[in-house]
């Protein structure tokens, strides 16, 4: 799986030139609210990739452990109780598979869409995530209850983290997060949609895989 790699491999070296920190991970820090985590206008404390305001989600796969040696939550700018009024949003999504473990699947069409679809299923408490399927654009609102009861990129990074590592074949997790004003957001819009048309061409191959069972073919894409 090194289709990705050329794009981690430039974020990584954008991310290095950013002032970055590294957060702690606590994986049972913070209630899930299942599907349900809706915030209304009126309890809302500002939201995360507003309107016109970047607004960015990344998720990429790898196979090469020096691009995502182990778990990790980094984030780039202001923290949620830091943070006054809507800003700026990126959240990206690096992770290190084990090859043979998904081609060892006999579903492996299943397995890596499983493991695509995990952002889905994250829903922390006084955070509503909307992605647009068809897009890389997500947008946060984020509750006044949560900022108050101590809500952080650190713990939701964690149930990112808990989510993904549900599937065996994922072997760590990376999660970068980005609120500051001054990032380059253009250049990281770039990169996302370089990401996209390579997990639609992925999700091409597999679907192809899965109606003519190629191991062959599939080892030469992955």
């Amino acid at each position: 799986m090194k289709i990705y790699d050329e794009i981690i491999k430039k974020l990584n070296k954008n991310i290095e030139c950013s002032h970055t920190q590294t957060l702690r991970i606590n994986m049972n820090s913070w209630p899930d609210n299942d599907s349900n985590s809706v915030v209304f206008m009126p309890d809302m404390a500002y939201e995360l990739g507003a309107a016109s305001m970047p607004s960015i989600s990344i998720q990429m796969m790898t196979t090469d452990s020096s691009l995502v040696k182990n778990n990790e939550i980094l984030l780039i700018g202001k923290d949620i109780s830091q943070i006054k009024e809507d800003t700026p949003y990126a959240r990206i999504i690096q992770l290190l598979v084990d090859e043979e473990e998904i081609l060892l699947d006999n579903t492996i069409y299943e397995s890596i869409k499983c493991i695509q679809h995990s952002k889905y299923h994250v829903h922390p408490y006084g955070f509503m995530t909307r992605i647009s399927v068809n897009s890389y654009r997500e947008q946060v609102r984020v509750s006044k209850e949560a900022v108050r009861k101590g809500l952080n990129f650190s713990k939701i990074g964690a149930a990112y983290i808990k989510q993904y590592c549900v599937h065996k074949a994922v072997k760590a997790v990376r999660v970068i997060f980005i609120t500051s004003l001054d990032y380059d957001y253009i250049e990281l819009e770039k990169l996302a949609k370089q990401s996209e048309t390579i997990t639609e061409a992925l999700d091409h191959a597999l679907k192809d895989f899965q109606l003519n069972s190629s191991n062959c073919n599939l080892e030469k894409l992955l």
